[in-house]
């Protein structure tokens, strides 16, 4: 059964927690390491010897997560009973022991009421086994389950606005008295130029309700900021009707600033793009630790360190495209494969790597992607035109 101990490989890991788990984490992460963490170790009762006893856990929490849900790499708080003495945590997985794994646990990351651990790289959902110091054991009532990734903060989620590939989205809801025919849909109509965008057919359920999300893209590109009608076609009136109290008209904008934070586009010949030493992107500066976001949505296709970029994210687009953030403070908050949607929250301005002063350098890279046969393009115009809007 493989066995995790806590030791400085797990401040190596607890790094990876987000800064949204806030300064709870950081005296988690303090505990797990050996650290000074009064509120829980200087708990316990002094005096004489006692047996304590059997562990029980009533709560498991994970910053940002639902209860009795964490991530692989974060920190994990047990609530419970007795659980001063435990030294051993085991994540039992599915039946059998073939996937188990046990984590140490330091003395100082345990008090009477409460218990620190990271969720090992490879723990899979399952209960619980809580190991004492004199060899009671005790699985909890409920599993946890175990994910890859910890939910992706959303910059965009408090303005209110619709952004191109972002979690909110358009809605238009109908009742329809049959299917109709191919024209018979919902249209979105850019109320500039009158143009059709996007057409959804009609699919309402047994009940002859239909609704149409729609988060601001038009094939595998998304559509340019403007005002947009979502309407029944002609055809589809005939045979289904609006629901009352819906906002026909919605703003779309295009993209996300990916710098959330007091920054300064380029000024200089060598902070723009191409130029004598060819330089692949643009450079826009903020101060180091300011939040970066996802400027369209996409799937991340590298996380990785290198001498000249420094901790670097590459998001391949839908359109095939990709775009390139470097010199992030920190590892990138996300993991290849993964999908981002535009506003997450993938790490933090730095300066890592091969850069004067903390800035965020970013790339766009044409189909097939980044160092997989496309071109890179000036990033800046894109940037400045979302500037404006976000």
């Amino acid at each position: 059964m493989p066995d995790d101990t806590i030791d400085a490989r797990t401040r190596t890991r607890a790094a990876a927690v987000p800064a949204a788990a806030g300064c709870a984490v950081l005296a988690a992460c303090a505990a797990l390491a050996g650290g000074s963490l009064t509120s829980t170790a200087d708990a316990r009762p002094s005096g004489g010897l006692s047996v304590p006893g059997k562990p029980a856990v009533s709560a498991a929490i994970c910053a940002a997560q639902r209860s009795w849900t964490c991530a692989r790499g974060q920190v994990l708080t047990l609530r419970g009973e007795n659980l001063q003495a435990v030294r051993a945590v085991v994540f039992l997985g599915a039946a059998g022991r073939r996937d188990d794994v046990r984590l140490r646990i330091g003395a100082r990351a345990s008090s009477a009421g409460e218990l620190l651990a990271i969720v090992p790289k490879r723990a899979r959902s399952g209960r619980l086994r809580l190991v004492s110091s004199i060899g009671t054991a005790a699985n909890s009532a409920k599993p946890l389950r175990v994910v890859n990734d910890i939910p992706g903060i959303d910059e965009a989620g408090g303005t209110g606005r619709i952004f191109a590939g972002g979690r909110l989205q358009a809605t238009f809801a109908y009742r329809a008295a049959a299917l109709g025919g191919e024209d018979a849909a919902v249209e979105a109509v850019r109320v500039s130029d009158g143009e059709v965008v996007r057409r959804w057919p009609l699919a309402p359920g047994p009940d002859g309700r239909g609704e149409v999300l729609w988060d601001g893209f038009a094939g595998d590109a998304p559509v340019r900021t403007g005002t947009y009608l979502l309407r029944l076609s002609e055809a589809a009136a005939t045979i289904a009707a609006t629901e009352p109290g819906q906002r026909a008209e919605v703003e779309i904008i295009e993209g996300f600033y990916p710098i959330r934070g007091t920054h300064r586009a380029p000024s200089t010949a060598t902070q723009r793009f191409g130029g004598a030493r060819g330089h692949q992107g643009s450079d826009h500066f903020a101060r180091c630790g300011t939040p970066l976001a996802a400027h369209t949505k996409g799937v991340v296709h590298k996380v990785a360190f290198q001498s000249a970029a420094g901790n670097y994210v590459v998001v391949n687009t839908p359109d095939g495209g990709s775009y390139a953030y470097m010199h992030l403070r920190d590892r990138p908050l996300v993991r290849e494969g993964q999908s981002v949607f535009t506003g997450q929250r993938l790490g933090y301005v730095g300066e890592t790597g091969r850069a004067w002063g903390c800035h965020l350098h970013i790339e766009l890279w044409s189909a097939p992607g980044w160092y997989q046969g496309g071109r890179p393009a000036d990033s800046e115009p894109l940037m400045l035109r979302l500037d404006r809007w976000s």
